[in-house]
Formats: structure tokens, sequence, C-alpha cells
């Protein structure tokens, strides 16, 4: 029986995988074909928030229905997906596909295309380099128990999420600020959230600096999603959406082997050396997209 679970619990995660890899290029390709483009930031950041209340408020609610049994959160959130294409399928309305003969003219490679690729890849290998030596630096430096050290990780990472949320909330508030100035800015704010985790002595500490990296995460979605739409044409939407969300895949592999490997050498080196990278990306911002 323990095999046959693990195998469904495999199988499911594939597929979770597989088809929840499609929601963000084909919603951001949605709303890149349907807004206005000084608009998309608000509309990408709409997204971008849900997403992260769902990321916060899942775990929550499967530890609440946890109490009347472990599967019980699994026979929940089975039925959810389905609600969800249902809504969905009555919801979207229905436009007839226009066909257009052109060639799909973006690549992965695509120099219109380079800054969207390389921030989604730095954002996801910072937050995995996060999630991955946060444990290890709650047990080596603020010099908790096994029990504290998880308590701390998970308030630590909580709070990342909410300010995230609040983030991304201000941004759908806002349509006078361009997506580059967003990106600007949130990637200064990540890289001294990132840098100052490195260097925090307690919890109270990595709280404060945690916080700053979540706003600075909540600022960089959408604009990177709002950028890859307006830099390419109406019938690259889909394929450019994919191809930046692909790099997500990359930096949740690349991530916590880099970052581990670092911690080996000193504990503060995986968060300097994405905060690093963040200051190499701002520097790419400002020389190769216009204000």
């Amino acid at each position: 029986m323990i095999i046959i679970s693990l195998i469904v619990l495999i199988l499911t995660r594939g597929a979770i995988s597989i088809f929840y890899s499609a929601i963000s290029p084909v919603s951001a390709a949605f709303v890149a074909d349907k807004v206005e483009p000084k608009l998309r930031s608000n509309y990408m950041a709409k997204l971008g928030a849900a997403n992260g209340m769902g990321m916060i408020f899942g775990p929550i609610a499967g530890g609440a229905l946890a109490i009347y049994g472990l599967e019980t959160p699994l026979y929940t959130f089975a039925i959810l997906p389905f609600i969800a294409a249902i809504v969905l399928y009555f919801s979207i309305e229905r436009v007839p596909k226009i066909h257009i003969e052109k060639e799909i003219e973006t690549k992965f490679l695509d120099k219109r295309l380079f800054i969207p690729i390389f921030s989604t890849f730095l954002t996801m290998f910072a937050f995995m380099t996060i999630n991955s030596c946060l444990g290890f630096f709650a047990l080596d430096i603020f010099r908790l128990d096994d029990l504290e050290a998880a308590k701390a990780t998970g308030y630590i990472l909580g709070i990342m999420g909410f300010t995230l949320i609040i983030a991304q909330i201000i941004v759908t508030k806002i349509t006078t600020i361009q997506p580059q100035t967003f990106m600007k800015l949130g990637t200064i704010l990540s890289a001294i959230g990132i840098i100052g985790m490195a260097y925090a002595f307690n919890m109270w500490v990595s709280l404060l600096f945690s916080s700053i990296f979540g706003l600075g995460m909540g600022l960089l979605f959408p604009s990177i999603m709002s950028i890859t739409a307006n830099s390419v044409k109406a019938h690259e939407q889909g394929y450019a959406a994919g191809t930046v969300s692909s790099a997500k895949g990359i930096g949740m592999i690349f991530g916590p082997l880099v970052s581990t490997a670092l911690y080996g050498f000193s504990s503060s080196l995986p968060f300097v050396f994405s905060g690093l990278l963040f200051f190499i990306l701002l520097f790419l911002i400002y020389r190769k997209l216009d204000v």
C-alpha cells in the first residue's frame, strides 16, 4: 500500500507540474492580448497576488483539514481544479480564432527577452536559495534547536509571502508608474533584503530583511510579465510567456544546487551571491531598458 501511495503521489505531482506550468504563461498571454500596455502591470500583479495568496493560505487550509484525516486535504484540493475549470469555461468569452500566417520569431535566447528571462531565473534562484539555506542558517547562526528553527523558518517565509502579496496589491492600484520603474525598485529591495538576511544575527532581524525581500519580489513579478508582453508582437505572446516561464524551472533546479554548495564555504555566502546577482540585473536593466 505504501508503494502504491508513493507512486500515485509521484504521478500526481508530475501531473501538477505539467499542467500548472501552463497556467502562468497562458494567463500572461491572455492578459497581454486583452489589456492595453500601460495597464498590464496592474493585471499581472493581480495574477501574482492571487498566486501568492494561494501559496500562503493553501498550507494553512491543508493543515486545518488534516485534523479530519491526512487524506482529507488531498481529496479537497483535488476538487478545486475542476471547480476552476468550470468557472473558466463559463466566464471566458468565446472569440473565434484568428489564423495568422506569421512565423514565430521568438527564440529562447531572443535578445528582446533577455532581461525578463534573466530576472525570472534570478527570482526563482533567490527564492530557492532562501528555502534551501534558511533552516540551516537558523540552526547555525541563530543557535536554535530543531523545533525552534523550524518555527523561525516558517515565520520568516510567512512574512516574506505576506509582504510579496502586499506589494503586488499596491501595484494593482498604481497606473502611472512604468514596469521598468517597478523592476528597478524591486531589484534594489530584493538585493538589500537577501544580503541583509545573510548578516542577520537573530530571527527578528531576519524577519525585517525578509519582508524587504518580499516587497522586492512583489514588485518584480508583475513587471517581468508586463515587460515580456510589451517586448514582443501580438502573435508571439504565448510563446514569449512560455519561454520566460521556463526560466523559473531552471532557477528552481540550480538554486538549491548552487546555494547548498556555497553554504559549505560560508553560511552567508549563498545569500550574498544572490544579492550580487540582483545588482548585476540592476545594471543590465539600466543599460538595456528604456525608462
